[in-house]
């Protein structure tokens, strides 16, 4: 068995060798400093543009959502009411009139009903416009009422075709 001074004399002995034989590392030259500073700055500004451009477009995905979500809901609505509808008064490429019940006290009106009172039969008529699409509520013989727009950004009057 060894002796712990010499030991320890011969691990260090060992270490000044591995230190001697291993090859010397000065560091970086100045020309591979720059060329990975200009990548760098590349690479950032890569990201930069990405990250701005998706920024800019973000208001707009929004609202593209929103109106999706908007018209979805017009047309469930339309859907249900055209379906629990009495009669059909009349139709066109931009305008259908039925008769239908209303959970309104009065039709046009916007006093809701208590779910323990019957509904009122009214006048329901959908027309679309180029741009827009307006819902009316009247008394079943008369084809009037106050329109109220329910959605818009369409691109075509013939919704009804």
């Amino acid at each position: 068995m060894l002796h712990p001074d010499r030991y320890l004399n011969t691990m260090l002995r060992s270490l000044k060798r591995r230190l001697r034989e291993a090859p010397s590392d000065e560091g970086v030259s100045l020309v591979e400093l720059l060329v990975a500073a200009s990548m760098g700055a590349v690479v950032m500004g890569a990201v930069a543009l990405l990250v701005i451009g998706a920024v800019k477009t973000q208001p707009k995905i929004t609202k593209q959502a929103e109106n999706i979500t908007t018209a979805r809901w017009a047309l469930n609505r339309m859907t249900r009411e055209i379906r629990s509808g009495i009669a059909i008064k009349e139709k066109s490429a931009s305008m259908v009139s039925f008769e239908g019940y209303v959970r309104h006290a009065t039709c046009g009106g916007s006093t809701m009903l208590a779910s323990t009172v019957s509904a009122t039969k009214c006048r329901i008529t959908y027309e679309c416009s180029t741009t827009a699409c307006f819902r009316k509520e009247s008394e079943p013989q008369v084809n009037g009422g106050t329109a109220q727009q329910i959605f818009t950004g369409i691109n075509s009057s013939q919704v009804f075709s």
